[in-house]
C-alpha cells in the first residue's frame, strides 16, 4: 500500500472512531493530538468519498404553495445523517451557523 492511501486509511479510520465516541472534535483533537484543521480536512475528504449526498451549500426553496419570503414559513435543516429540525423563520443567524456546523 502507498503512503498516501495508508495515510488515509488511519486518518478515515480516526473519522469513524470520531462519530462514534461522542467528543467534540476540538476534545478529540486534543485527546489524539493532532491539529483541528488537519481534522477537519479529512474530515471532509472522508464525507466526499462515503456520501452519496452532496456537501456544500443548496439552494434554499420554497415549499409547495408557499413563498421564500413569508414570514410563517419555517426553515428546515435537513443533516447527511437524515435528521431534520424545523426552526421559526426568525431564528438568529448565530443559531443557524451553529447548527449548520453540527455534524
Amino acid at each position: 500500500m502507498s503512503k498516501p492511501a495508508k495515510l488515509q486509511q488511519e486518518m478515515f479510520s480516526l473519522i469513524e472512531d470520531f462519530q462514534n465516541i461522542g467528543l467534540t472534535r476540538i476534545a478529540y483533537c486534543e485527546h489524539k493530538n493532532m491539529a483541528v484543521a488537519k481534522f477537519y480536512y479529512w474530515q471532509n475528504k472522508f464525507r466526499e468519498q462515503s456520501s452519496d449526498v452532496p456537501y456544500g451549500f443548496i439552494r434554499l426553496t420554497p415549499g409547495k404553495g408557499q413563498r421564500l419570503t413569508d414570514s410563517l414559513t419555517p426553515i428546515v435543516l435537513q443533516y447527511p445523517n437524515g435528521v431534520s429540525l424545523q426552526l421559526p423563520s426568525g431564528t438568529p443567524i448565530t443559531t443557524l451557523r451553529t447548527l449548520l456546523s453540527l455534524t
